[in-house]
């Protein structure tokens, strides 16, 4: 049956109220039993604005059924405040005449229109729990859209949202203070470096696939121009104006430029490791050659096909004893930091390097070493130059002391020179008084003769002639003569050789003299006789119209010594073992033009072959044996004629024909430096 009660006691009903707009209207009782707990109020079309408070009549129903019996008594107006009022709650008009007034009550808000007197109650009834289950999901999206809006606006990453036209529709407050905006409009697709060109792309694949998601990194600009490093994650969705697209922008900026920095700082030792002129490795367990720098390629003339699984053992020396290798392999077996151990390299070309070899363990986190990081360096050229300088030094002490020996020389020929002078003066005196004796012993067999014919001189004569048997008178008188004439030729020669010694190892004042060529030539050969008379014959064609030249005649000694030393050993060494056929050096000396002379040294020793022509006036150069050449001889010999003293030195050699060097000096040095500085 229907019930009649008040609208104040209609708001104490909960869930679902059932109005008639007037007491006549008339709903049938099947459908009234079948709305359980519905609760009815009536009210004519008069009092239809006396529902009381419309708020508090929907807090007390999920669903309004309104039982219309006139429709005109509810025009548009009145019913869109009515839906207004219970909104989101579903109105349901019941009525005799549905179809004629749905579309008017539908559009005013009403949830549907049924004619409750043609269809069945349980149809009417599916349809409310339909209405009710509709407006409930309403509800829910409302309420869903209304909270994803909160946290729109309030999340602290950076968000906006934008439509097909790539428009920014609306963007939360961290998005604005991530762009130092004030709003959105000021926010263009430059300062987001074609993001949104990008994403409506997205949207336009959207329409076909709207499950797709757009992730990525961006480079973006702030409208105050900093520069910023985003991550983009972006989804599209469906609105009530179409497709729209949400863009979630996190800030990775100082983590990239961390990044960056971690790559660069890598890049920079990675340069470093590769560029660092020092070789530089790891080693594995089973002491294979890993992660190699390009120095250790380079080193070793290496390729890269050649670094797969090279052994370190491979590189050591060969040559090496086994029980050398065996324990060098131990030590680095043992991955024990070693500091410069030395150790030889055999290159894939064939040459050795010497290195010193420097390790430390690499540890893994359990503190096991797995291997080592090692570090070669070449110290080839070090040590060459290191044995370079101590046998130089060698040789300089030796030169000190053949230097001090030089300066003794010269007190010692002047203390020999004057024995030998006075020796030569008394061989003289003798030769003198032999002579005058030699008449004196002529008449001795006349003496003898005139005395045996005496009677009282018989006795003399015969004692007179014992003592001449005794003396071997006739031997003395045939023998001294050649004797005193030998011995005055041996001190003729011992002053020869001591005034060469003399001249030779004089030292000079430090300044250039005038001196004469010639004698410097047969002093300095008169020296080195020892080193060319068992081997060659030397011959002399001097030039006696030299004149003085401005020079440092010990130094140019010292050049013509070198030559006629190395023409002298190059003979000896081109001679048959035990052959008594001696070769032949000439010098000569001659004047090409009045402000030149002209020195020629030849041999006919074995020449120079034409692979080394070009070497031989290189420091350190030699071809001889150790301890019978230093490499400087010739050197030498170029600074001091073309430094020193403005000249030249060349030399015209043939194999198997001999060589002449020839040397050209200037007559008055400030003229050759004139000419020097003209040339420059």
């Amino acid at each position: 049956m229907a019930l009649y009660m008040s609208p104040v006691q209609t708001l104490k009903i909960p869930d679902l109220l059932l109005l008639r707009s007037s007491p006549g209207a008339v709903v049938s009782d099947e459908l009234i039993q079948g709305l359980t707990g519905a609760s009815w109020c009536a009210f004519d079309s008069a009092d239809a604005d006396r529902l009381g408070d419309p708020q508090a009549l929907a807090e007390c129903c999920d669903c309004l059924l309104l039982v219309v019996d006139d429709p005109s008594s509810w025009p548009s107006d009145r019913m869109a405040k009515l839906t207004g009022a219970l909104a989101p709650r579903p109105v349901i008009v019941l009525c005799a005449a549905a179809q004629e007034n749905e579309a008017r009550w539908l559009a005013a808000g009403a949830e549907d229109c049924v004619d409750a007197m043609s269809i069945e109650p349980n149809t009417v009834m599916r349809i409310v729990r339909r209405c009710i289950e509709r407006a409930a999901q309403r509800v829910h999206v409302s309420t869903a859209e209304r909270q994803y809006e909160d946290l729109f606006r309030q999340m602290p990453v950076a968000a906006f949202s934008i439509d097909a036209t790539a428009t920014i529709t609306r963007a939360n407050e961290a998005f604005l203070k991530f762009m130092q905006a004030t709003k959105p409009t000021e926010v263009s697709d430059l300062q987001l470096n074609g993001l949104l060109t990008g994403l409506q792309m997205l949207l336009l694949a959207a329409q076909e696939q709207p499950t797709v998601d757009y992730r990525d990194h961006h480079i973006i600009q702030t409208v105050t121009g900093q520069q910023r490093h985003v991550v983009v994650f972006a989804r599209c969705k469906l609105s009530e104006d179409g497709m729209e697209l949400d863009v979630f922008l996190t800030d990775v900026t100082e983590n990239e430029m961390q990044t960056r920095k971690v790559a660069e700082a890598e890049k920079r030792l990675r340069d470093l490791y590769n560029n660092v002129p020092v070789m530089m490795f790891s080693l594995n367990e089973q002491l294979e050659v890993i992660d190699p720098n390009s120095s250790f390629v380079e080193y070793l003339g290496l390729h890269d096909s050649s670094l797969e699984s090279l052994s370190f053992a491979s590189l050591l020396d060969p040559d090496a004893s086994d029980d050398d290798r065996n324990a060098l392999l131990r030590r680095i077996g043992q991955q024990n930091p070693e500091r410069d151990v030395p150790l030889t390299l055999l290159r894939p070309d064939g040459q050795l390097m010497e290195c010193l070899y420097s390790a430390s363990p690499k540890k893994q986190p359990n503190g096991r070493s797995n291997g080592a990081h090692v570090m070669l360096v070449d110290v080839t050229e070090r040590n060459r130059m290191q044995r370079e300088r101590d046998e130089l030094h060698e040789q300089l002490q030796l030169t000190q002391k053949l230097e001090s020996i030089g300066e003794l020389a010269a007190g010692i020929a002047h203390e020999i020179n004057t024995p030998a002078q006075y020796v030569s003066d008394n061989l003289s005196f003798l030769d003198e008084s032999f002579g005058d004796l030699q008449s004196l012993l002529a008449r001795l067999p006349e003496v003898q003769a005139q005395l045996a014919a005496l009677e009282t001189g018989a006795a003399l004569a015969a004692e007179l002639q014992d003592a001449v048997e005794d003396a071997d008178l006739d031997y003395l008188v045939e023998e001294i003569p050649s004797a005193l004439k030998q011995g005055q030729d041996g001190i003729s020669k011992i002053r020869e050789i001591v005034l060469a010694l003399k001249d030779f190892s004089h030292p000079g004042s430090g300044d250039m003299e005038k001196a004469d060529l010639n004698r410097i030539i047969e002093s300095t050969v008169t020296v080195a006789r020892n080193e060319w008379k068992y081997v060659a014959h030397l011959e002399f064609d001097l030039a006696p119209e030299l004149p003085m030249i401005s020079c440092f005649p010990s130094a140019v000694a010292q050049v013509v010594l070198n030559i006629v030393v190395n023409a002298a050993h190059a003979i000896a060494d081109a001679r048959p073992d035990n052959s008594d056929v001696l070769g032949n050096i000439k010098i000569s000396t001659a004047m090409p033009d009045m402000h030149t002379v002209l020195i020629t040294i030849k041999d006919d020793g074995p020449g120079i072959p034409d692979e080394i022509r070009s070497k031989i006036f290189d420091p350190f150069f030699t071809t001889k044996e150790v301890g019978r050449g230093t490499g400087q001889g010739l050197a030498i010999s170029r600074t001091v004629i073309v430094d020193q003293h403005h000249g030249q030195i060349a030399v015209e050699t043939e194999a198997g024909y001999g060589s002449a060097f020839k040397i050209e000096l200037p007559v008055n040095q400030v003229e050759a430096e004139g000419v020097n500085e003209e040339a420059a």
